[in-house]
């Protein structure tokens, strides 16, 4: 459970100890949201509290704030999905807490007024649009950063990305670590500098190496390198004080090799096989969407298959729309790939999910792509 799940469970015995089992029904739509937000995995409970949350908020039955934060992220509340709290909502309360003042997403969140609630709302759409702003200067940095390690050619450097630089906010390192985990498919740990002095860490790991548990040998290793630290198997924070920098950096790289056995880390992407195409159908992607919600150990299915690219073109600035025929097939698909520049080549292997492509009242079977192989 994440902590909302474990107070919504409390209440809700508090409720039948008072002769009111009702007593927490009303709050549903915060526990979908924070066990979203969470990232905890979507077992039975927590996939049955997302399941009642999100029928509450499509029915309308939700608090202000959280109408007012779908509609500064323009989601109409009968379509709010557990991936439009965790991608939409969720940036935009978070983005408070690592700018500026957390209490004003909490204000957002309980207040009864519609009006005071819009405004909190679009306070902290403001904040999120300067947390991304941020974020995209503080990521190229990043990136810079790692290429020029690998180029430099450090051996250790190969299992872990650890990074700093003092013009860094300390509240965006996570999203950083997490990004550039993505790019590198190692575990990430970004530092920036704190208000009290020591350098604040966020990492992200890949699945198989448990980084609270690295950071726990680590600390056991060598008492007193790591001010305090905390976190799970897939994220983590630290601190540090900066002239323990790369004395962590090794430590921490001696870690994560000692646990793969030297061996470099590697990404597996796992699929649930072909589909073909007479059930590559709008129909199927409404079934899968009407299965939801997924999420962390409950994950929407992913399908593979092979295409012939027929027309590619770059839709807000940075994402790649195309025409795909399938492969010994007259069938043809449009599919969409975020963050992927142009394809040199006509024939790939692409990994996608089923997705329902609702444009002016109409929808219509869409190609969710995950990756891509030449």
């Amino acid at each position: 459970l994440a902590g909302v799940g474990v107070v919504f469970y409390l209440l809700a015995a508090l409720g039948q100890r008072l002769g009111e089992p009702g007593l927490v029904a009303s709050h549903l739509d915060l526990v979908a949201l924070g066990t979203v937000a969470d990232l905890v995995p979507l077992d039975q409970s927590n996939r049955i509290l997302i399941y009642e949350g999100l029928r509450r908020i499509q029915a309308g039955r939700c608090r202000p704030g959280l109408r007012a934060l779908c509609r500064v992220a323009e989601i109409q509340l009968r379509s709010v999905t557990s991936s439009s709290l965790g991608f939409k909502v969720a940036p935009r309360l978070n983005a408070a807490g690592r700018l500026d003042d957390m209490t004003i997403g909490v204000r957002c969140l309980v207040t009864e007024n519609e009006d005071e609630a819009l405004e909190l709302a679009h306070q902290l759409d403001r904040l999120n649009h300067e947390r991304r702003d941020i974020e995209r200067r503080m990521r190229a940095q990043a990136e810079e950063l790692v290429d020029a390690e690998y180029a430099l050619g450090v051996d250790r450097s190969t299992h872990i990305v650890c990074l700093f630089r003092h013009d860094w906010h300390e509240g965006v390192v996570g999203l950083i670590a997490s990004k550039i985990k993505e790019r590198c498919h190692r575990p990430v740990i970004a530092f920036a500098p704190s208000k009290s002095g020591t350098l604040k860490g966020s990492g992200r790991s890949i699945p198989g190496f448990h980084l609270r548990d690295a950071l726990a040998s680590v600390d056991g290793a060598q008492p007193g390198l790591i001010e305090r630290f905390g976190g799970h198997a897939m994220a983590a924070g630290l601190s540090i004080y900066p002239e323990n920098f790369l004395q962590f950096k090794e430590a921490f790289s001696e870690a994560v090799s000692k646990h793969l056995n030297g061996k470099k880390p590697a990404l597996d992407l796992l699929t649930d096989g072909e589909l073909d195409a007479s059930e590559m159908t709008l129909k199927n992607a409404q079934l899968l969407c009407e299965s939801a919600p997924w999420g962390q150990g409950f994950e929407e299915p992913i399908f593979y298959g092979d295409f012939e690219i027929l027309e590619q073109r770059i839709v807000g600035e940075k994402h790649l729309k195309c025409t795909l025929k399938l492969i010994h097939s007259s069938a043809i698909f449009e599919g969409i790939a975020f963050f992927q520049e142009k394809l040199k080549t006509k024939q790939v292997r692409v990994a996608y999910k089923l997705n329902v492509n609702s444009f002016r009242g109409n929808e219509s079977l869409q190609l969710m792509i995950e990756s891509i192989e030449y």
